[in-house]
């Protein structure tokens, strides 16, 4: 969790849940895959990957320079 959490009403009574392995549930996605997608899922917003940190993460190495994306 992240700090201040446990301030806010009613959060003890939301269910915790184990973290389940992104490899297991996306078998087919690579390791850099796996890892972007790890960062853009992060639930603390201040710890998430920005949208610019994304686009230059290794797993869009292989597009061109200049992408219609």
């Amino acid at each position: 969790m992240w700090p201040g959490v446990s301030t806010l009403k009613n959060w003890h009574e939301y269910p915790q849940w184990k973290p389940l392995s992104l490899s297991s549930s996306i078998p087919n996605l690579d390791e850099d895959g796996l890892d972007l997608l790890s960062k853009m899922l992060q639930y603390e917003p201040a710890k998430r990957i920005s949208a610019k940190m994304a686009m230059e993460h290794p797993y869009f190495a292989d597009l061109p320079e200049k992408s219609s994306l």
